[in-house]
Parts: structure tokens; sequence; C-alpha cells
């Protein structure tokens, strides 16, 4: 079981495997469950970034961050995008998709 825990603010985000993604909403974040849980959370992205395992999550967007695990196709198009499989589309910013491919090349765990 992978955990994240330290500040009280992001207590409640401790299992961090059966996460799909997390989005950004303004100062807080919204986490994402494979069972289909939401959990809002009191922090940034920017701050709970800092907290996951790096093996495993990459920040697709300034809005998401996904966990690799469930990444299931990149579709490359004049947009790019992740699919997930739980069959949830997200757009990919343009710049981060160099960076993502070589994540998966190099730095990814299975």
């Amino acid at each position: 079981m992978e955990s994240v825990a330290i500040s009280s603010k992001l207590e409640g985000l401790t299992d961090v495997k059966p996460i799909i993604y997390l989005k950004s909403i303004g100062n807080f974040s919204m986490a994402y469950y494979s069972n289909g849980e939401e959990k809002l959370i009191e922090n940034d992205l920017d701050l709970i970034q800092e907290k996951l395992p790096l093996q495993k999550f990459f920040r697709i967007s300034e809005s998401f961050i996904v966990n690799i695990d469930h990444l299931k196709k990149i579709r490359v198009s004049s947009n790019k995008n992740v699919l997930l499989h739980n069959g949830i589309e997200l757009e990919l910013d343009f710049k981060r998709y160099p960076e993502l491919k070589w994540f998966l090349r190099n730095r990814y765990c299975v």
C-alpha cells in the first residue's frame, strides 16, 4: 500500500494507489478513486504533487494529475488527450506530451 501523509490538510489522502486522477479546483483539489469515491482536499495540486510517488503520478496539465497505473491510451490528433481505464478522457497539455512519453519510458514503475 502506497501512502501519502504529513500535513493535516492531507491526512485524508493516505492511500494513493486507488486514485485515478486529481483535479484542481482553485485552492482545493478533488481526488477521484477507482471505486467511484470522490474526496475534496484542502490543498492545491502543487502541494499534493510534492507528496505523491514520482514514479506513479504525472501532471498532464495545470488542472490534472493522473495515476499512470490507470492510463489506458494517449490520443494524438489536433488535441492530445489521455484516456483512463474508467473511460474518462482528460486533455493533455501540448507541452507536456514529450515529457509524458519520456516518463513512461524511463520513470514509470509497474
